[in-house]
C-alpha cells in the first residue's frame, strides 16, 4: 500500500531518508502539504506546482522556510539582472522594447517562484536531510540536527517587518523636524542679512 504522506526515500550511504526526517526538517507548519509534494514529485527534481504563499508574499515565504539562496536570488540577483536586461534592450531596440521586456520579465519573475517554489524548497530539504545523515549515524541525532537547522524562521521575517516600520516612524518624526529647522534657519538668515 502506497502512503501518499510518505516522503521519498533518498538513499544516502546505507540509510534511507524517511518521512520522519523530512517532517522534522519541514517543521510543524504545513508538514502534510510539503510531504505530499515530496511524494508526488519523486523522480522529478523540478516538478511544477502552485504555492500561494510563494505567490502572495514570495520574499517572506522564502525567509520563513529558510530558503536563503532563493531569497538572495529573488531579492537581489533577479532584479539586478532584469534591470540590466531592460537597459540593454532599451538602448538597442528603443525605450518601448525595454519597457516591454521589463514587464514580461517582471511577470515571469512573479510566476516563477510560486510555480517552482516547492521544487526549490524540496532541494533545500533534500540537501539538509542528506547532510544530517552524513554528519550523524543515529536517527535521534539526525532529528536533532534537522530540528535545529530546518523548520521555519519567524525571527528573520519579523526583523524585516519591524526594521522598515521603525525606519518609517523615525522618518515621520525626523523629516518634519528637519524641515522646521531648515525654515527657521532660512528665516534667521533673512533677518540677519
Amino acid at each position: 500500500m502506497n502512503d501518499i504522506y510518505a516522503a521519498p526515500s533518498a538513499e544516502v550511504g546505507n540509510q534511507p531518508a524517511t518521512d520522519d526526517l523530512f517532517a522534522t526538517a519541514i517543521g510543524p507548519k504545513n508538514t502534510d502539504y510539503y510531504l505530499r509534494y515530496l511524494q508526488k514529485s519523486e523522480g522529478s527534481p523540478w516538478q511544477a506546482s502552485w504555492n500561494w504563499p510563494a505567490f502572495l508574499v514570495t520574499s517572506l515565504w522564502l525567509l520563513y522556510r529558510k530558503v536563503w539562496l532563493g531569497w538572495l536570488i529573488y531579492v537581489v540577483l533577479l532584479p539586478i539582472g532584469l534591470t540590466v536586461l531592460t537597459a540593454v534592450v532599451g538602448a538597442g531596440l528603443g525605450e518601448t522594447a525595454g519597457t516591454l521586456i521589463y514587464f514580461v520579465g517582471f511577470a515571469a519573475l512573479m510566476l516563477a517562484f510560486p510555480v517552482w517554489g516547492n521544487a526549490l524548497y524540496k532541494r533545500k530539504l533534500t540537501a539538509l536531510v542528506d547532510k544530517a545523515q552524513r554528519l550523524h549515524a543515529e536517527r535521534e541525532a539526525q532529528r536533532a540536527y534537522l530540528a535545529r537547522h530546518g523548520g521555519t524562521s519567524w525571527v528573520v521575517v519579523t526583523v524585516l517587518i519591524i526594521i522598515p516600520l521603525l525606519l518609517g516612524i523615525v522618518a515621520a518624526v525626523a523629516i518634519p523636524a528637519y524641515n522646521e529647522y531648515l525654515e527657521a534657519a532660512r528665516q534667521a538668515a533673512e533677518r540677519s542679512g
